[in-house]
């Protein structure tokens, strides 16, 4: 076999395997669209919360539901996805509620700091399946 007739078998084989776009079972970067629950970490224990994020032609929205205080779907506004980076804020909500976390590798979880009225506390979001 002559050395072209390797490197041409060598190039189909990497192709079959790898593929015209990477590895066999390589996926996309990892979307926040899905339900979360979690909660707002404050000193006095856990606020829990649950989140629903979608896009629709390129548009983010939202809602967030926090059972303590008998909040349910409140519409999200300003929802915002760059990269790893989501923010979005609860409009209309005194001292102007406003999430901003960062999105992990794996797409499990969305982490950060909540922010109301001058305060700050870190928040931790995990997918729901």
């Amino acid at each position: 076999m002559t050395v072209n007739a390797r490197l041409v078998g060598v190039a189909i084989f990497l192709t079959a395997v790898v593929g015209p776009s990477g590895p066999l079972g390589a996926q996309e970067d990892p979307t926040p669209v899905g339900h979360w629950e979690g909660a707002i970490l404050t000193p006095g224990g856990e606020l829990g919360i649950d989140v629903d994020l979608m896009v629709e032609d390129g548009a983010w929205s939202g809602d967030i539901s926090i059972p303590a205080q008998a909040t349910q779907d409140f519409a999200l506004s300003e929802v915002a996805v760059e990269g790893s980076q989501v923010s979005f804020l609860m409009a209309g909500v005194p001292g102007d509620p406003t999430f901003k976390g960062t999105l992990s590798e794996d797409g499990r979880t969305i982490s950060g700091t909540f922010t109301q009225g001058g305060q700050s506390l870190d928040f931790r979001l995990t997918r729901s399946d």
